[in-house]
This record gives structure tokens, sequence and C-alpha cells, in this order.
């Protein structure tokens, strides 16, 4: 991975910026709009953040954190405001992308208030990303450490983080629906692993839902051509069939890495759950950082093991596991 530094026993890793400008422009996924954007380098410490380039205020005003405490909404999407009240929404797929490619700092300008969708995957964005390449800057990468397990749920879905050397997320979804296959899946996170294993995996939905979503004025530029559609029997209609065996599970995996990206730095820790979604993956952040003696910031090194590592993801488990 160009720019990319594993660490070495001599120094601990450093934070990293994209090196250059990304542009992408696509339909957005709910309120079906052209969007650009651009993904600019920044300075160390910076943070990821977005700036609205369509609203009039000062720059200030139209800057959004990508941060746990300025998320504003999770259904169908994680949405993000900034006290001026200026929202930025379906931020996940460009997120977990940042941060699996060891993005510390970068401005994302935005002419709309939601992410282009683009084919519903993170690809467009790792691609984007490795054609302007990674610089490596001088500061040190701050982690955050998971110190004692925590848990959130909401009925019977769950999702918990455990300590950990590195990054790591199992999950499983259940829908009830035989047809769905290859229900769990887990993996230890690096950039190598995800994009193999997970960044190609999109976004999906219920035929049965949509125009229940449309009523309500969601999902008005979803096509084939950027989400996997299900018939009622869990059946996939699309004419091409999936990416990959699991395509499902892992874009909720996907999904929980942008999410969990909006702690501000990478996390050391076991993920796992069951039928989660945006609003767990938040929630967990929310109660992780409330629990003071649950985590702390490190700056460790060799945070991110060579990939084919196993990972132990649990007893027994092994990378890319998956069962149905």
């Amino acid at each position: 991975m160009p720019g990319f530094d594993k660490g070495s026993p001599s120094r601990v890793a450093l934070q990293k910026t994209v090196a250059g400008c990304v542009h992408l422009e696509g339909v957005t996924l709910h309120a079906g709009q052209m969007t650009s954007l651009s993904i600019w380098p920044a300075s160390e410490n910076h943070g990821i953040r977005f700036l609205r380039r369509d609203v009039k205020a000062t720059r200030q005003e139209r800057t959004i954190p990508a941060r746990w405490n300025a998320v504003a909404g999770t259904c169908l999407a994680t949405t993000l405001a900034n006290e001026a009240g200026h929202r930025v929404s379906t931020v996940e797929h460009l997120l977990a992308a940042t941060a699996a490619l060891g993005i510390d700092n970068a401005l994302v300008v935005v002419d709309g208030p939601e992410v282009p969708i683009l084919d519903g995957s993170a690809l467009p964005f790792i691609e984007g990303i490795q054609s302007v390449g990674i610089e490596v800057q001088a500061a040190p990468r701050r982690f955050l450490q998971v110190l004692r397990q925590v848990t959130v749920s909401e009925g019977d879905a769950h999702l918990t983080v455990e300590p950990a050397p590195a990054f790591s997320v199992q999950l499983e979804i259940d829908f009830g629906m035989r047809a769905i296959e290859h229900r769990r899946y887990g993996l230890r996170v690096t950039p190598e692993s995800f994009e193999r294993e997970i960044a190609s995996a999109r976004t999906f939905g219920f035929a049965h839902d949509i125009g229940r979503l449309r009523e309500a004025g969601l999902c008005l530029g979803g096509t084939f051509a950027c989400a996997v559609v299900l018939d009622g029997n869990g059946r996939v209609v699309n004419r091409d069939g999936l990416r990959m065996p699991g395509e499902l599970v892992r874009h909720k995996i996907l999904d929980c890495i942008g999410d969990l990206s909006l702690a501000g730095a990478p996390v050391l820790g076991r993920v796992s759950g069951r039928k989660s979604g945006h609003g767990l993956n938040c929630r967990l952040l929310a109660e992780l950082f409330s629990q003071e003696d649950a985590w702390e910031w490190s700056t460790p090194v060799h945070a991110w093991p060579a990939a084919g590592v196993s990972p132990d993801i649990r007893p027994g488990g092994t990378q890319g596991s998956m069962q149905s």
C-alpha cells in the first residue's frame, strides 16, 4: 500500500493524509441528487472533517467534524451535524475507506448535505485515494486502546468491544430468511484485508421497503447500480447477483468500521455483534467514552500487524471466517 508505514520496534506509527486531491461525484442515495466531493490533504492533528461548500456561512460554521459526539442521526445512514446545525449524511463508506487506509487527516469538501453513494461500497473511495497516494506525516498516531469490555444492546441485537492488541470485527446478521447465506463474517482489519475482503461489499435493502422509503423522501437515488436488492424471501433480485459470498454481512462490517472511526483515532479492540447497525455502532462509541476506565489513548508500535497474520478474533477463529 503506497505510503503505508506498518511501524517498527524503533518508532511509533505516524499520522497520514492523502498525497493529493481526490475528486468524486455521483448521485446521493436518499435525496437522489447529483453531488460532488473532494478529499484534500490536511495538516497533522487535523482529523477528518467535512466542509459544506454549498452553505453560505463562515468556514467554521460550514465545517463538520467526523467525531462520535457529532452524530445527529443513524436512520439508514450515519448523519453528522455541527453546532451551527449544518449536516452531512451517508458518511460511513467514505470513513470506512479513510480508516482502513490509515488516513488520520483530511478535509472532505462536499457540495451538498449527503455524500454520493457511488457504487454502494467503499471501493471507489479506496481507489480514489490510492490514485493520489498517501503521505506519511511527522506526528505520531494516537490510538484508542480498549481496556475492558463494553456492550450495548437493543432487543436481541447487541454489539461489544473488548481489549485486544489490534482492531478486528466479527458480525452476524439475521433477517429470518433462509435464502440469506453466510450470515457471519470476521476479520482483523488492515489496509490489505479491508481492500481484499470488505471494500467492494455494497449496501443492501429489501424490495418491499422501497415504496415506503420513497414516500418518506428516502432512497430516491437507489438503483441496482448502487445496491443489492432482496425480495421478501431474501433472494437477490439484481441480475448479476452478489459480488462475493457473504456480501451482506461484509457490508455490515464496512459500515461498522466507518462508524467506529468516529472515535477520532484507530480503535485497538475486538468488536463483535449480532443484528447491529448504525445505531448500535454509534451508541457503542458513546458508551465507551462515557466510561473513563474502559479506554485510554496510546501510541503503540506495531499497531497494524502484517497482512496474513491470524486474527484470532475468537477462540478457533481464522481470518475471513464465515458461517451460514
